[in-house]
């Protein structure tokens, strides 16, 4: 007896689980198990309990009409591609940037989606989590968006053990015709936000893995350089390394 809970009063607690599920059927069982001497009482339970009030169901409007990017213009055309059906299926898109909070967001549920490395929890996990749902988030659960490529199977790849080896990781994990998206940026020699292949080791391991026949796509860096600036001389003197940039 401890602060007036006694555990002796739930000794006789136990759990019956019946091979038939028919509603029915289990009230009558506990009807007569309840009939015994030995049984206080009996109460029925789901196999499986519903969840918290409002957080699936009610939580998250149908924010589908703000996804202007989906349309002709001046978005992608992304419901075209779904009415000819491609919609990812068996490709790979594995997105690399700093973290990515908890996986099985209510947009995630029952797609394929995984670390491919360690991560920092807590760390802009946000913009991950965003990033993942417009690429492979549920494409029709009327909570919050569509995934432009539902089918497709996501990994991540943490930047914080090594962009340019994030970037190898992902390759090795990839075949032709996967997708890489580099989600970064770095510092420019403009003082402005560059792409991040801008840093030689990065631009080599693109390189390697356009060669490979994998299609990367990186974000431009937000920071409203001019890469035809003699400042960007040398960068441009690289060549292309088959990345596709975009601002």
């Amino acid at each position: 007896d401890e602060k007036g809970f006694n555990i002796l009063d739930f000794a006789g607690l136990c759990e019956v689980t019946g091979i038939k599920k028919d509603k029915n059927y289990l009230l009558q069982l506990g009807q007569q198990l309840e009939a015994l001497d030995e049984v206080e009482y009996c109460s029925l339970e789901p196999v499986k309990f519903p969840a918290p009030p409002g957080f699936f169901a009610s939580s998250t409007p149908d924010l589908s009409n703000r996804q202007g990017y989906r349309t002709a213009n001046p978005g992608v055309d992304v419901d075209y591609a779904w009415s000819v059906g491609a919609m990812g299926q068996g490709i790979q898109i594995s997105d690399i940037e700093y973290s990515w909070g908890q996986l099985d967001h209510e947009e995630f549920v029952n797609q394929d989606i995984e670390y491919g490395s360690s991560h920092n929890a807590n760390q802009f996990e946000d913009h991950g989590i965003a990033v993942m749902g417009i690429l492979v988030g549920v494409e029709d659960n009327n909570l919050g968006i569509k995934g432009t490529a539902p089918k497709a199977v996501g990994r991540v790849f943490s930047e914080i053990q090594g962009r340019a080896a994030a970037i190898i990781n992902a390759t090795q994990n990839s075949k032709a015709g996967d997708i890489i998206l580099l989600e970064m940026q770095t510092g420019g020699p403009d003082g402005k936000l560059a792409p991040p292949d801008l840093t030689q080791s990065v631009w080599d391991a693109v390189k390697a893995a356009t060669d490979a026949g994998i299609i990367v796509v990186s974000a431009a860096g937000n920071g409203n350089a001019n890469l035809d600036a003699p400042a960007y001389t040398a960068y441009r003197n690289r060549g292309d390394n088959g990345c596709i940039m975009v601002g």
